[in-house]
């Protein structure tokens, strides 16, 4: 069974037959590829499904041709979140030449499996500069020895980021600092998923300092980010800051624990009433933003990232600096075929996951 279409399709004219892209523009996709592990828990959440949705084997098959379709349209970068990293590399290092990186994969603290994240890039136009940089988020629940307090210890939920910043081999003048991460699920937990975002966003400020490209790199932001529109980390990269004390009323109902490690840095964040953040100057805009006729975001121009049996909403995203890169294009939404006659659930028996991807194509400014 063939995957579903999708395309790169400009704002205006979604009819319009694909152009290629630019020298002066790049493509990126951001996609959760939905772990092997988790298709258990779908397979139970949807008893009267086709077996066949499930079946690994025709999963790897479809995720091997979504793979190969971003490379068929030149996707730049390709981060994935819940990758199990197979098929990937098959598909995208050994038959196309892409190169990748990648957070740790396993099991983590408790015996929990942790979601590795992947950055696959194009070397035959962009070198990194560098090292990649992976953040376990988990360093916000502090030292184990000693153990850290029950707040403390909400942060451990065995989640990373990785970002690396590179430049284009033709115009080396244009570099591209990339954030990809898979954020908390849960929530219930709004306060460790925006402290999440706060911490990766501190590191990226850090990484393009080191880098000494504070004054030219294009940051990306992205990944599953586990909030909708209006939550507290898509506004917190939407607005560039975000209020924090009805999150911090909420936190020392829940844990009246916070109240007694004063020195703990993401109470510190959350107890001042107000976070900014630091790359707040980039201006940042999801891909898919809604805009009204004065050019206002009013949300997300897509009705979902994730749909499941009892879930459906966005909380993917690639956020891009607004002042320094221009949108071009997104990637179109797969029509993915219904399932029994239901509402839109995925995946299906022909996509294999229960994100859809998302993309898009910028033009450098400058």
């Amino acid at each position: 069974m063939a995957i579903p279409e999708i395309r790169f399709v400009p704002f205006e004219g979604d009819d319009e037959a694909p152009s290629p892209k630019t020298l002066r523009s790049f493509r990126i996709v951001s996609w959760n590829t939905l772990a092997d592990q988790y298709i258990g828990y779908q397979h139970v959440a949807r008893p009267d499904a086709n077996r066949r949705i499930f079946d690994q084997v025709h999963r790897h098959r479809l995720l091997g041709q979504v793979f190969q379709h971003f490379v068929d349209m030149d996707v730049d970068f390709i981060c994935l979140q819940e990758v199990d990293f197979k098929v990937a590399r098959q598909v995208l290092v050994d038959r196309n030449s892409y190169t990748r990186l990648l957070t740790p994969t396993g099991h983590g603290y408790g015996d929990g499996r942790v979601d590795a994240c992947c950055i696959f890039y194009k070397s035959a136009d962009w070198t990194i500069m560098g090292r990649e940089e992976i953040i376990n988020l988990d360093d916000l629940a502090g030292s184990r020895n000693p153990p850290s307090s029950e707040f403390g210890e909400s942060f451990r939920r065995r989640n990373f980021g990785i970002m690396a910043s590179f430049r284009h081999r033709l115009i080396p003048d244009k570099v591209v600092t990339i954030c990809n991460t898979h954020l908390y699920w849960n929530p219930v937990y709004e306060y460790v998923k925006l402290c999440q975002a706060h911490y990766l966003c501190l590191k990226a400020e850090a990484l393009i300092v080191q880098n000494e490209t504070i004054q030219r790199t294009h940051f990306i932001f992205c990944g599953d980010l586990n909030s909708q529109p209006g939550g507290l980390v898509h506004e917190y990269l939407s607005m560039g800051e975000v209020d924090t004390e009805d999150s911090y009323s909420q936190l020392i109902a829940k844990s009246p624990s916070a109240n007694l490690c004063p020195n703990h840095e993401a109470k510190s964040w959350l107890a001042q009433g107000h976070l900014e953040c630091p790359l707040r100057h980039f201006l940042f805009q999801s891909a898919y933003a809604k805009q009204d006729a004065s050019g206002s975001v009013i949300g997300e121009d897509i009705k979902f990232t994730n749909a499941t049996a009892d879930f459906q909403g966005v909380i993917d995203y690639i956020f891009f600096p607004s002042c320094l890169l221009t949108q071009t294009k997104r990637l179109s939404m797969p029509s993915v075929k219904k399932e029994q006659s239901k509402e839109s659930i995925i995946p299906t028996r022909g996509w294999p996951s229960d994100h859809v991807a998302i993309g898009a194509e910028f033009s450098f400014d400058d």
